[in-house]
């Protein structure tokens, strides 16, 4: 767990190194989740800390598309998933995806929650992030190619 700027970061769940080379913090709109046997990407479009929209992408092209929007007061306070080896890829990679509000509405799960997905040769993990008291998700990170190997949260404290 690494600290900068307030943001604590939780995670990554999936590939255990490299830890990134994607990141952000801001206000989350919309997402748009694609997947077929692994998270080919997961796309966020969002505000930044001024007010500008942005619109980041982890992963590559391809997949089964799932838009969800969320409502103004909406915000995301966790996440779930799973991820395992994937023999086409010779590499760990996120398999399934779960977004979870503070309006209790859960999105997803998004992929493959199977234990063994079709090509994954290795059982998969579940992983689900903490239950957190006084805390927001300020955006995400992850390590991602042409699908995403791994994920974590950029966490704010609001106490």
């Amino acid at each position: 767990m690494a600290q900068a700027c307030g943001v604590i970061r939780l995670g990554p769940w999936g590939r255990e190194t490299p830890t990134e080379n994607r990141s952000f913090v801001g206000k989350i709109e919309e997402i748009v989740v694609c997947h077929d046997v692994v998270i080919n990407s997961i796309t966020f479009f969002g505000r930044d800390g001024n007010d500008k929209p942005f619109v980041i992408k982890f992963g590559g092209d391809g997949g089964t598309p799932h838009k969800v929007g969320f409502a103004c007061d909406e915000y995301i306070t966790n996440i779930a998933g799973a991820y395992g080896y994937w023999l086409n890829k010779k590499g760990t990679y996120v398999t399934a995806i779960t977004f979870v509000t503070n309006l209790g509405t859960t999105y997803g799960p998004f992929g493959n929650l199977e234990d063994k997905p079709a090509g994954v040769t290795k059982d998969t993990v579940k992983f689900y992030g903490p239950l957190m008291d006084n805390a927001t998700i300020a955006g995400f990170f992850a390590y991602c190619d042409h699908y995403v190997q791994n994920i974590g949260m950029n966490v704010r404290s609001t106490a």
